[in-house]
């Protein structure tokens, strides 16, 4: 009878009075729920599902009905409201954005891993070219080791000035492809800038590279002899420099060519163009060393070149493949007044270069009146610290080309970027700072152990050196993905006079090579400081978002 009552009541089907009971709950003087409760702001964020009427789950309509009465909710204070408004926003923001964020953190890492590997075993090519020659050249005595010295030290100058045509460019080309849209005609138009910011820019550096090797043609003897560098070096390093000096404008062209590609957040094809030149260049030191050993200082700089040479010809053809130039005698170029600008910048971040590895070359010159055994013990030493340092391209190179484009998306995941890069550099210098350790204390470039054992105190400070480098390096980087070239500029121009009046301190005071490697290290400790004062100045990254 009980069931009959519970489950027959007014002669009504199930089915109509389950209906009925539905349409009574919704009347609000029948029942009424909490309407600021969080559990309401999950069930409105998730998925569409059958009604879910408060926390403890869908309720019985016809038991409610028949056996006991509705319970009644109070209604909500004015504050109580305002605290569950506030805590569904909260509810529903954090079911929405913190996986957003996570993933966003996570691409930002991603991106720079794919853009950093191919870039670190690019960079690596240039150091091994230079490891190579130092061990071959090294066979043949002191005197030749140290003979090679200055000219490294000279080039090396000259890569870094003209990478700064890439650096400018990859941003170049980068501005071009994010202002373009999608639309056929919009990619027709962006390939024909491309092809057009590529000749001008091509043609630019063809020019400059060849002022450049005449200024060494012309500029070398006498240079040599206002240097002090000692008589007996004088003729072997002038051919070694003439020689190698034919290589500038070709290296442009690659240089070129890789800020183009980079440019396109491509970074595998400049692995494979340097890669090339890599193969060439040992090849042609090794059948130097094997059958010239003679000519080894000529020779080597001969196979620079003829390393160049190919290399070149073979980043031009693979433009020309992927439509970046155009094969034709009448070539068309950007405007002049967009030509202007890009120049502009490369010849500010150029300046700001040229500033800092003459530092490198006005140590070199110093050393070199010195006499042969501290030029030889300084070559391995920069040698070391010229090799570690570039597997800290990879945190350049994506800040480089990365940054611009995530901070005008993001300042949360630009921030989290920096924060990724230089954790990334402090890493990679601690792990490089035993490396440096052994360049001096194994016999990895020379077996002489009377210059082992002069190198012996300058462990330390070289090994303090790479560390320190390696995270400003990075900053640099960032620096530049921050548009802040001209003060890149000013800097390293400002910090070339103090190192100067520093390096004549330790001429005058007869420091020795302790002296000038505690120098660098003290100069690495002053542009990070500088640096990390320019970022808390501009505050790139104010009111941005956490991406963790």
């Amino acid at each position: 009878m009980a069931s009959q009552l519970k489950f027959n009541v007014g002669g009504k089907s199930r089915a109509q009075r389950l209906q009925t009971g539905v349409r009574a709950l919704g009347q609000p003087k029948l029942f009424k729920r909490p309407r600021y409760s969080i559990a309401c702001a999950l069930n409105e964020a998730a998925p569409k599902r059958a009604p879910i009427l408060d926390s403890m789950g869908p309720r019985r309509p016809f038991v409610r009905l028949t056996l006991s009465a509705p319970r009644r909710t109070r209604r909500p204070t004015t504050l109580e409201a305002m605290a569950g408004d506030r805590a569904s926003e909260d509810a529903a923001d954090s079911l929405q954005t913190a996986p957003a964020e996570t993933w966003r953190g996570w691409e930002v890492a991603r991106l720079v891993l794919v853009v950093g590997m191919p870039a670190l075993l690019t960079s690596l090519f240039e150091p091994v070219i230079s490891a190579t020659e130092t061990r071959v050249v090294g066979q043949a005595g002191t005197l030749a080791l140290a003979a090679l010295m200055p000219g490294t030290s000279l080039f090396a100058a000259v890569s870094e000035v003209s990478y700064s045509f890439s650096v400018i460019t990859t941003g170049f080309i980068s501005n071009k492809i994010g202002l373009a849209g999608e639309s056929p005609e919009e990619v027709e138009k962006l390939q024909g800038e491309i092809v057009r910011s590529m000749n001008s820019i091509l043609l630019t550096g063809i020019a400059m590279g060849t002022l450049v090797c005449i200024a060494f043609f012309v500029g070398v003897t006498p240079s040599l002899g206002a240097l002090g560098v000692d008589p007996s070096m004088r003729s072997p390093v002038a051919n070694y420099i003439s020689v190698r000096a034919l290589s500038i404008p070709f290296f442009l062209i690659i240089a070129l060519a890789e800020g183009g590609y980079i440019g396109k957040q491509d970074t595998v094809t400049p692995m494979w163009i340097y890669g090339i030149n890599c193969v060439v260049t040992i090849l042609g030191l090794v059948a130097v060393a094997t059958f010239m050993p003679s000519i080894m200082l000529t020779g080597s700089a001969a196979c620079y070149m003829g390393g160049m040479v190919i290399t070149a010809a073979y980043a031009v053809w693979l433009m020309c493949r992927d439509k970046m130039l155009k094969a034709t005698w009448s070539p068309s170029f950007i405007p002049r007044e967009e030509l202007f600008e890009l120049l502009n910048k490369t010849v500010a971040y150029a300046i700001g270069v040229f500033t800092r590895m003459a530092i490198y070359s006005t140590i070199a010159a110093l050393v070199m009146s010195w006499g042969p055994m501290e030029s030889a013990a300084h070559k391995i030493c920069y040698e070391g610290y010229w090799l570690l340092s570039f597997f800290t391209e990879p945190m350049f190179t994506a800040a480089n080309a990365l940054l611009p484009r995530e901070l005008a998306r993001d300042k949360g995941s630009a921030k989290f970027m920096v924060r990724l890069i230089i954790g990334l550099s402090v890493a990679l210098g601690a792990a490089l700072f035993g490396g440096a350790w052994a360049c001096t204390t194994m016999p990895i470039f020379t077996s002489d152990p009377e210059l082992l054992l002069f190198m012996r105190p300058l462990s330390l400070p070289l090994a303090c050196t790479i560390l320190l480098s390696s995270v400003v390096y990075s900053l640099e980087g960032i620096m530049v993905g921050l548009n802040q070239v001209k003060y890149l500029r000013m800097i390293h121009s400002c910090n070339f006079f103090v190192m100067s009046g520093y390096l004549y301190l330790v001429r005058t005071m007869d420091w020795g090579m302790l002296g000038v490697w505690y120098g660098l290290c003290g100069w690495q400790v002053l542009r990070l400081i500088q640096h990390y004062a320019r970022i808390c100045i501009v505050k790139p990254f104010q009111n941005a978002q956490h991406a963790d």
